[in-house]
């Protein structure tokens, strides 16, 4: 159980920083 938690965290973990990264992507490519 607690190794399907912190699986469950570090996917939530890697799923926001992929947003984060897109958002600052397209940021990047708007600002050209």
């Amino acid at each position: 159980r607690d190794c399907l938690g912190t699986l469950f965290r570090n996917s939530l973990t890697v799923g926001s920083l992929k947003k984060i990264n897109n958002l600052f992507i397209k940021d990047i490519f708007h600002g050209y």
